[in-house]
């Protein structure tokens, strides 16, 4: 005998309860009314039990038959809920994709896959807000958010993406006048601060051993990562800012780093979207692309 019972008896049973009748679900299904029957006693060899009390006037189930139509619903909805999943997931991804970001890491990180995604997906459109606030997903309509830091919004689904840390970097010419660059002498040195931190007046930064606090006196505060990059091009102070956005510039030989032992902790990247039951295919897509671009 075999080990479980075929799903398609197990349809027509939840069908046959379902409409009280197996002339009814005969009709519908166009089964032979015989074959119908033959299939409900299967079922019953099966569990080994009468699961409908049948006459020519109503039908009943017994109490095994009550237990054994439960079960059968759950199990025929998981089933339809993985198939649906399935297919959702295998569509071909079409439509607005609204996205929100930080400036920085949305102009250095998110920008390029987003093109890369639109190349590989030509029937995708996308939005991409860039901003240095915290985006309403639900209530300004967007479909997922790419958010830098810590999370403790329960509401969203997240996914953790990739992460960073912030380093020290100046210009070539200030590195030159100023060498060599220790710990104790970061305090004495001209800085740059970024004014979202609370309008920064130290930096904390760590190596394998110890945390140092160091305080500065920022020659320039700005709430623009780019503008205190720039200045540091221009030999204007130290800046400490997240080493994805140095990147290019170190390649490039127009910034150098400096006690590169020492840095932030380690900062999360995370994709955020709203909770619900199934992704879209163009979210679902996009985030798996993401992942394989990181």
């Amino acid at each position: 005998m075999e080990q479980y019972p075929s799903i398609e008896s197990l349809s027509l049973f939840l069908k046959v309860v379902e409409a009280g009748s197996f002339a009814k679900v005969s009709r519908q299904n166009r089964i032979p009314k015989a074959t119908l029957s033959r299939k409900i006693t299967y079922l019953e060899e099966f569990y080994g039990s009468q699961l409908l009390i049948r006459n020519t006037r109503h039908m009943q189930l017994t109490e095994i038959g009550r237990e054994i139509h439960n079960k059968a619903h759950t199990i025929l909805a998981l089933i339809n809920e993985t198939q649906d999943s399935v297919t959702k997931t295998q569509e071909k991804p079409n439509g607005l994709l609204r996205i929100t970001a930080g400036v920085e890491y949305g102009m250095s990180v998110v920008t390029p896959i987003v093109n890369s995604f639109l190349k590989k997906y030509p029937d995708v459109n996308i939005e991409l807000d860039l901003t240095g606030r915290k985006v309403d997903l639900i209530y300004e309509n967007f479909d997922l958010a790419i958010r830098v830091g810590p999370l403790d919004d329960s509401t969203f689904s997240m996914r953790k993406i990739s992460s960073f840390r912030y380093g020290l970097f100046v210009g070539k010419k200030f590195f030159n006048e100023n060498k060599p660059i220790t710990i104790n002498k970061l305090s004495t040195l001209p800085t740059l601060g970024f004014t979202r931190i609370n309008r920064q007046k130290s930096w904390t930064i760590i190596n394998k051993l110890e945390e140092k606090k160091i305080e500065i006196a920022p020659r320039l505060f700005s709430n623009n990562y780019w503008t205190l990059l720039s200045a540091a091009k221009d030999n204007i102070g130290i800046v400490y800012l997240p080493v994805f956005l140095a990147k290019k510039e170190i390649e490039n030989g127009n910034i150098i780093p400096i006690l590169s032992d020492w840095h932030s902790e380690e900062i999360p990247v995370s994709i955020i979207y709203p909770s619900q039951k199934y992704l879209s295919s163009k979210v679902r897509h996009f985030i798996d692309f993401v992942i394989s671009q990181i």
